[in-house]
């Protein structure tokens, strides 16, 4: 079973050279976890199409986008320029209610040249798991739908690079990777971090002192590192990174709640591998939307057995009931926790 494929799929080289060479099509819809990137070429979409006056922009939330809003949205005439650009935000055409569900063949399919319509949605595939069959059929047909998806390791690393350069600092290769590992890959997340050490810093070149001084690792890192660590048996790891989660001021409730998560994640990527099957087969079953994370999830499931990780499922949920039942010490149970998970055995 392969991951489904979006209506429409469009890949994100091609209307990034689209949108710089000013053959912006009249449908999109534009998705994915890379929200910063996203953002940055729906602004590109308003200085090319509306001179960057967003007063010249039609914009539907939610709720406003009845069928009715929306075909007068499409069918306006453009105000003081050659095409008009109507932004639809969280707004999944794809799956839409009913009311907007019947009309929406119609208006996708009537789209004017003069018009860029364009559905702006967060990190869910768009339709779900079961997009609607008529709308997904013609929204193939006239639409082109861009995954805005966590850039590539050595690509984002570069990009780290740049942006130190733009604010007047020199980052190396190996800070410019150890800054991404805890930003969690994406842009949206690295930015006030890289504004943050940049202004720390006092010299030109950015060290890792600088690094450790001023940035919070994403939640999403913290709890793969603590997961890597358990995996190894390593408590004095696990505990590090359980440090950090408090310094993070996470409710006693809130960790349990991510590393129950975790163990949850690592016990399905055992039962797919065991299966015979693979990654993609993985994200499809349980709608995991990155790769990034798929690829650390099926890696860290190889250290154990599906019984042991079973194991440690039931260990998280039973930490997870005791937040009903009132506790004695916050900390203390934590750290009985992480001792329980790292006895876990390693498969093999």
């Amino acid at each position: 079973m392969a991951v489904r494929k979006t209506p429409g799929d469009y890949p994100l080289s091609s209307f990034r050279r689209d949108v710089a060479e000013n053959r912006i099509s009249n449908l999109y819809i534009l998705w994915g976890e890379e929200t910063y990137l996203r953002d940055y070429y729906v602004t590109e979409l308003i200085n090319k199409l509306a001179d960057g006056d967003e007063t010249g922009v039609r914009i539907l939330n939610g709720k406003e986008c009845t069928p009715q809003a929306l075909a007068d949205a499409v069918l306006s005439c453009p105000f003081l320029a050659e095409r008009s650009l109507v932004l639809v935000k969280d707004v999944d055409i794809l799956s839409p209610d009913a009311k907007l569900a019947a009309a929406a063949p119609e208006i996708l399919a009537s789209v004017p040249e003069e018009t860029c319509l364009v559905f702006i949605l967060g990190d869910s595939e768009p339709g779900g798991s079961r997009p609607n069959k008529k709308i997904a059929e013609v929204f193939s047909t006239y639409g082109r739908s861009v995954c805005f998806a966590r850039p590539a390791a050595d690509e984002f690393n570069r990009w780290i690079r740049r942006r130190f350069n733009a604010l007047n600092k020199n980052c190396s290769q190996r800070d410019a990777e150890y800054l991404a590992s805890l930003c969690g890959g994406l842009m949206f997340s690295a930015i006030p971090e890289i504004e943050k050490v940049a202004a720390y810093s006092r010299g030109e070149e950015i060290t890792r002192a600088d690094i450790d001084a001023v940035v919070i690792p994403v939640t999403e890192t913290v709890i793969f590192k603590l997961t890597d660590a358990v995996a190894n048996r390593d408590v004095s790891a696990a505990q590090a990174q359980l440090e950090i989660l408090m310094k993070q001021k996470l409710r006693r409730e809130e960790a349990v709640t991510q590393l129950g998560a975790a163990m949850r994640r690592l016990y399905a990527a055992r039962l797919v591998m065991d299966s015979g099957k693979g990654r993609n087969e993985y994200m499809a079953a349980f709608g995991v939307r990155s790769t990034y994370a798929a690829d650390i999830h099926m890696r860290q499931a190889r250290a154990f057995s599906a019984e042991r990780l079973r194991e440690a499922v039931m260990l998280c949920a039973k930490e997870e009931q005791k937040g009903f039942f009132g506790r004695l010490n916050d900390r203390a149970e934590l750290d009985t926790l992480i001792f329980s998970l790292c006895g876990v055995d390693r498969h093999g």
